[in-house]
């Protein structure tokens, strides 16, 4: 018997679908009317529960969703 995992969290694909559209992490959490720190950390969480990024970060590049974000 296998065990349920746990649903996504409901802000995370709006979160994904903003950072698609403005290539902006700080973009995308104001579009979403969510905190950086929020943002931040339904990604890392996601990460975490998934085992991959779901979003590449780079400092002055901006963001980008990898192929599991997609």
């Amino acid at each position: 018997m296998t065990t349920p995992r746990a649903p996504l969290p409901e802000r995370l694909l709006p979160l994904l679908d903003a950072i698609a559209r403005t290539g902006s992490l700080a973009r995308a959490v104001s579009h979403c009317d969510i905190s950086y720190r929020a943002g931040w950390s339904l990604l890392h969480d996601s990460r975490r529960k998934l085992g991959v990024d779901l979003v590449q970060l780079q400092r002055g590049r901006g963001a980008t969703l990898t192929p599991a974000g997609a």
